[in-house]
C-alpha cells in the first residue's frame, strides 16, 4: 500500500521533471526560433511563384538627395487612431518605368519648335546628347534646359531682380495662378499625350519674397507670387509623394502679371510614364518591421519636425503605403511606407522586403 509519505515523494518528482521539460521545451522552441530567423537572413527564402518577375529592385536613391537624412538620434511614439500598427497586403505591386524611343535629329528639330513657343529663339548649348540649354535673348537671365528624351525641364528666370514682380503685390484667387500654370503646361507638351489632366490635384501656396528668399506669405496683401503644384494621380489608389512633400516633381511659380515671360518664371517638370501593364507583385514587409527601421534610424526623413518637439518624440499619427516619385529616371516606380507625424514630419520605408532589394 502506498504510503502518503512516497506519495509526496512521487508528486514532487513528478513536479521537478515536468517543470525541467517545460523549462527545456520553451528553451527548444526559443532557440529554434532564433535559429530559423538567423537562417531566414543568412539564407531568404525564394518570393512565392509569380512574384519578383524583375529580381532584385534598385534602391530608391534617396541617398542622393542632400535634404533626405535618415532618422537616426530622432525617438517616435505610435499616436495612431487606433494605437495600433496598420495591417499591410503581404504582396505590393511594382511597376516599370516607359523607356521612350526617339530619334535624336528630329527630337531636336521638335524641341527648338517647342522652345520657340515660350521666347527661345536662339540656338541653344549642348550639355549632352540628349540635354541642351537655351538663353532668352531678349532676357538674358532667362533660361531654359530641357532633356528631351525625359521631356523633363527647367525654366528659371532671375525675377529677384525685376521691380515689376517684386514691387507688386499679387492680389488674386488662387484658380488664376493654377489656370496660367495649366495654360503652359498643356502649350508645351500638348504634343506628347501629357497635359494637365495627368494631375487631378492642383494647389496654389501664396509666397512672399523677404530679404531675397521665398516665404510663406502670411495674406493675400502679403503676396509676392504663388507657388502651383501639380500632383500626380493616385497609382491604386495609392497617393504618389515626391522628395520635398510641399513641391511635386511638376511645379511652377506665377506671377499675377500678364506679361508675355514674367507670368510664368520659374519651372521644374519631371514625369515619369509608368507602365501599368507589366506589373509584377513582390513580397512586401510588415508595418512593424517597418516601424522598427524607423526607429532604429533606417527611415529616410523627407521632413523633419518644423517646430521643437516637447518631450522629444514624435508622435506618428498615420502610416500607409504610396508610390515614391523621383526626381531622377527610375527603372521601376517602387511602393514606400509613409510615416506622416506631428510638426509636418515625413518619412518613408521601402515597401518591399529588404531581401528583394539590391546595394
Amino acid at each position: 500500500m502506498t504510503t502518503l509519505t512516497q506519495t509526496a515523494i512521487l508528486t514532487r518528482k513528478v513536479t521537478v521533471i515536468g517543470t525541467i521539460f517545460i523549462v527545456g521545451l520553451v528553451i527548444f522552441l526559443f532557440f529554434l526560433s532564433f535559429g530559423r530567423s538567423v537562417y531566414n537572413r543568412l539564407f531568404p527564402p525564394p518570393p512565392p511563384p509569380g512574384t519578383a518577375q524583375f529580381g532584385k529592385l534598385p534602391p530608391l536613391g534617396l541617398e542622393k538627395i542632400s535634404t533626405i537624412q535618415n532618422s537616426a538620434g530622432l525617438k517616435f511614439k505610435l499616436e495612431t487612431p487606433t494605437l495600433k500598427l496598420p495591417d499591410l497586403p503581404q504582396l505590393v505591386n511594382v511597376y516599370p518605368i516607359i523607356e521612350p524611343q526617339i530619334s535624336l535629329f528630329y527630337a531636336l528639330d521638335r524641341a527648338k519648335e517647342r522652345v520657340k513657343s515660350l521666347g527661345f529663339e536662339g540656338e541653344p548649348v549642348k550639355i549632352d546628347d540628349f540635354t541642351y540649354q537655351w538663353v532668352d535673348t531678349k532676357l538674358t537671365s532667362r533660361n531654359l534646359v530641357y532633356n528631351f528624351k525625359e521631356n523633363s525641364f527647367t525654366l528659371h528666370y532671375n525675377f529677384l531682380t525685376d521691380l515689376d514682380i517684386t514691387s507688386k503685390k499679387q492680389i488674386v484667387e488662387d484658380q488664376v495662378p493654377i489656370a496660367k500654370a495649366s495654360s503652359f503646361l498643356n502649350a508645351f507638351l500638348k504634343d506628347l499625350g501629357v497635359d494637365s489632366n495627368k494631375f487631378p490635384t492642383k494647389k496654389a501656396q501664396r509666397i512672399a519674397i523677404k530679404n531675397g528668399q521665398l516665404v510663406d506669405a502670411i495674406s493675400k496683401q502679403d503676396t509676392d507670387l504663388f507657388r502651383v503644384n501639380f500632383f500626380r494621380a493616385d497609382l491604386e489608389k495609392k497617393p504618389v509623394i515626391s522628395a520635398n512633400p510641399k513641391i511635386a516633381e511638376v511645379s511652377f511659380l506665377v506671377t499675377s502679371l500678364n506679361t508675355a515671360k514674367k507670368d510664368v518664371v520659374d519651372v521644374d517638370f519631371v514625369f515619369w510614364n509608368v507602365d501599368q501593364i507589366h506589373l509584377s507583385p513582390y513580397p512586401a514587409r510588415t508595418a512593424l518591421e517597418a516601424f522598427e527601421q524607423l526607429k532604429s534610424g533606417k527611415a529616410s526623413v523627407l521632413a523633419k519636425p518644423s517646430t521643437p518637439i516637447p518631450n522629444g518624440e514624435i508622435p506618428i499619427r498615420n502610416i500607409y503605403l504610396a508610390y515614391y516619385d523621383p526626381p531622377e529616371r527610375p527603372a521601376y516606380f517602387q511602393p514606400v511606407i509613409v510615416f506622416d507625424g506631428d510638426y509636418e514630419f515625413r518619412a518613408i520605408v521601402p515597401a518591399v522586403s529588404d531581401s528583394l532589394i539590391g546595394k
